[in-house]
């Protein structure tokens, strides 16, 4: 196409269509969490091999705000009674996020010699936007940072589903299920009341995650406070899968495979050094009156919306599961540029 707006108007919608397609073979295949690993798999193939993928970080905020909505659904009155217990999960991530960082740092730093501030960049348990642009800022290797994390998520979003059905005997579907009474007129108005302002406000208060996190919290307050029961509908969902999963394969475009495989063998070992210290994290579970697979999702190092829809589709507390992701991603934010005035000092000791 000679136009480029043409042109990249076709890559993002043949983008989802390719995700569309993946979703409905996983779904046919009654693979759990099916839209949004079939979109992520296929999309990822297609990267890989070449297809100039392309899906519009907007598109993607859309649907994510659609996914917000949905969060705050979980906000209902009659967990009122569980929020003390919440403040233990908050404080088991303020002693799980430095210890997975500082674990996977030394793995990448001294076993697998990347330098010090690739290493910190793609160590971090979360904030995969944040920590590609403060890692380039700094000196670090953008392409192995962002591909580490990429990779990571993408490890965490298929062994989790897939763990939680086959090892666990859990029942882990393959569409999030949706319930809730018909939409009135007034219920439509206030979720879209939600959508509208909950971003925008969101990024005025500079908070992480504005699309979802804004309209989650407006979402959870109507909620919460009973002037609504009403979730989007199924179909809306389905959707936002796919393009969620998409986003993710799409990351994967102009990256050869061949450094695809050095990388996986990286990723992967910073993925398990993660995936161990949450579950040996977990069994804190009983002693601080949490339900242990809400706490293991909580501290699963995969991204907020893609940990937030697993949860949704395994019924396990997902308003927790999210306020965790969300409290870890606050915690990144604030204390990662602080910490790394240690490994700047490192760096410089060894040079």
């Amino acid at each position: 196409m000679n136009n480029p707006l043409l042109a990249r108007v076709g890559r993002n919608g043949a983008t989802i269509a390719i995700g569309a397609l993946g979703g409905y073979l996983f779904f046919l295949a009654t693979v759990p969490l099916a839209w949004m690993l079939g979109a992520m798999c296929v999309t990822t193939a297609f990267a890989l091999f070449g297809v100039r993928l392309e899906l519009a970080g907007h598109l993607r905020s859309v649907m994510v705000v659609v996914l917000g909505l949905m969060l705050g659904a979980a906000f209902t009155p009659d967990m009122v009674d569980r929020l003390v217990s919440w403040a233990s999960g908050a404080a088991v991530l303020l002693v799980f996020v430095p210890t997975a960082l500082a674990s996977v740092y030394f793995y990448l730093n001294r076993f697998m010699r990347i330098d010090p501030v690739t290493a910190y960049f793609a160590a971090s348990p979360g904030g995969f936007g944040e920590m590609v642009l403060l890692g380039e800022s700094q000196g670090g290797d953008v392409r192995t940072i962002a591909l580490v994390h990429a990779t990571r998520v993408l490890i965490v979003v298929m062994v989790i589903p897939l763990a939680y059905r086959f090892a666990l005997d859990l029942d882990a579907p393959n569409v999030v299920a949706v319930a809730g009474k018909p939409p009135a007129l007034k219920d439509l108005a206030i979720l879209g009341a939600c959508a509208l302002t909950g971003w925008p406000l969101a990024r005025i208060l500079r908070f992480p995650a504005p699309p979802l996190l804004g309209t989650m919290m407006l979402s959870a307050a109507v909620h919460f406070f009973g002037w609504t029961e009403v979730r989007p509908p199924g179909q809306l969902i389905a959707m936002a899968q796919v393009v969620i999963g998409a986003s993710v394969g799409a990351r994967f475009v102009g990256v050869h495979w061949r450094t695809v495989l050095k990388t996986l063998l990286v990723a992967c070992g910073s993925t398990v050094i993660l995936l161990i210290i949450a579950v040996l994290f977990t069994g804190l579970a009983p002693v601080i009156g949490i339900e242990p697979m809400a706490l293991n999702l909580s501290l699963a190092p995969g991204g907020l919306a893609e940990m937030s829809l697993i949860a949704l589709a395994l019924g396990i507390d997902t308003a927790f599961v999210s306020t965790m992701h969300v409290w870890r991603i606050v915690m990144i934010y604030l204390f990662a540029p602080v910490c790394f005035r240690f490994v700047g000092r490192h760096r410089r000791d060894e040079d």
